[in-house]
């Protein structure tokens, strides 16, 4: 590790990930069936791994993609998956959440990258949004933007909604823009009594919209096993409405924006610069 706190070695990633997944040497050389001695001298670099050894590491400790391909090329390997300027074959994934965001429609639908950036959304959630547009950073701009929060009625129990769920992003991302964006939802809640979803079975956003209040619920989903990071690294959150009132909201919306734009639904082309906030 250099004087900066970088890990730029292969020993130094590999003795990072195994502490975050709490394994010994000893331990985790038990669980893969080779000496500790062996291990130790891979976190040491006095060995150098092999394409299989690193495989089995990296699945074992479960870790993600964009690490994956670093320690691979930290060991001087290539990445299990090439990576190509070719992004034709992520077409039909790509295709796959646009097709969850237009159907989603009178419902919004948001998706992120893993430092919390807009990369696209469908047509009632740009509506709510307002000014935010794809390529804004969600936590910057609403969360930690005192007029945009005017407008929420439950606000410490979505500032800790989000930092939970950023915290259990530290089990995979750890660049600089990530920590910074951890750093400055940690110092929003800290003083903060922890608020859950109370007696309510999953946490809710209440939003005052049209001097009236509106209650929604989401769920997040991510595609399955990725190998690649441009994929890896997307998340689509789906939100839903939790009372009568919000859902005829909802329904009103979206017939105004049918009205005014007889295919709402298109969202941005798979070509476009958002989309390659993806990729970033």
């Amino acid at each position: 590790m250099d004087r900066e706190g970088r890990m730029d070695n292969f020993g130094d990633q590999l003795r990072f990930w195994r502490t975050l997944r709490g394994y010994s040497q000893m331990r985790l050389a038990h669980e893969l069936g080779m000496s500790s001695r062996n291990l130790s001298f891979l976190e040491t670099g006095r060995s150098r791994p092999t394409r299989p050894t690193v495989m089995q590491l990296v699945r074992f400790l479960n870790i993600p993609c964009r690490a994956r391909d670093q320690l691979m090329a930290l060991a001087g390997l290539k990445p299990e998956v090439a990576r190509s300027a070719d992004s034709s074959n992520l077409e039909p994934f790509y295709s796959a959440v646009k097709v969850m965001l237009s159907k989603h429609n009178p419902y919004p639908a948001l998706v992120l990258n893993r430092w919390w950036d807009l990369v696209d959304a469908n047509a009632v959630a740009r509506r709510l949004l307002g000014s935010v547009s794809p390529g804004d950073n969600l936590v910057q701009q609403c969360l930690l933007n005192a007029d945009w929060m005017r407008a929420v009625l439950n606000p410490e129990e979505v500032q800790w909604s989000v930092y939970r769920e950023l915290h259990h992003d530290l089990m995979s991302f750890h660049d600089e823009r990530f920590m910074q964006i951890y750093a400055d939802v940690e110092r929003l809640v800290a003083g903060k009594q922890e608020q859950g979803p109370d007696s309510n079975p999953a946490v809710r956003f209440c939003l005052m919209l049209e001097g009236q209040p509106r209650s929604f619920t989401s769920m997040v989903t991510r595609f399955r096993a990725p190998s690649d990071t441009r994929i890896a690294e997307l998340k689509v959150e789906l939100f839903f409405p939790t009372d009568a009132a919000t859902e005829d909201y909802l329904q009103r919306l979206y017939a105004e924006l049918v009205a005014s734009d007889p295919a709402p639904g298109l969202e941005l082309s798979q070509g476009s610069a958002a989309w390659a906030l993806a990729a970033a």
